[in-house]
């Protein structure tokens, strides 16, 4: 499994969401640490940003309006 790092204050941002979106969350999450998953998929599956967040991926589920960014390092 890849080594997924999660900041304190999206710890605690994920502690206060509701249980489907919480699920929702730890399921993408649990995506990106699959090496099943190359990286190649996920950079395919989830877009790069521009502008100020220039370098981060995002994922995101309308029906919950949440988001999610992350970067890929080797």
């Amino acid at each position: 499994m890849r080594n997924v790092e999660i900041t304190k204050d999206c710890l605690e941002d994920i502690k206060n969401l509701d249980k489907r979106c919480r699920q929702w969350v730890l399921a993408i999450v649990d995506y990106l640490k699959d090496e099943q998953n190359t990286i190649e998929m996920i950079e395919q599956r989830f877009p790069m940003l521009s502008g100020g967040l220039h370098g981060y991926r995002k994922v995101k589920n309308r029906s919950f309006g949440l988001r999610i960014l992350f970067t890929i390092q080797s």
